[in-house]
């Protein structure tokens, strides 16, 4: 009987640890989603302050420096 007993307490601290690491993946997946979000929106954000940039530069040039934007 104790043999038994000393097999199911083993068993359960096995099953904490499984679920310490399932834990800890999943936690890890949320993460990892979560950065890729951030950055996503970083680019895309990126992305329309460039051409904003671009767009004062075409202002700038053809006030300034007497020339066409290049693709207008």
């Amino acid at each position: 009987m104790t043999i038994e007993r000393h097999n199911t307490e083993s068993s359960n601290r096995a099953d904490a640890r499984d679920l310490g690491i399932d834990w800890a993946t999943e936690f890890a997946a949320y993460v990892t989603q979560a950065q890729q979000l951030q950055l996503e929106m970083l680019l895309c954000w990126q992305a329309a302050l460039t051409g904003v940039g671009q767009e004062v530069w075409d202002e700038w040039r053809c006030h300034f420096a007497g020339g066409a934007p290049i693709d207008g």
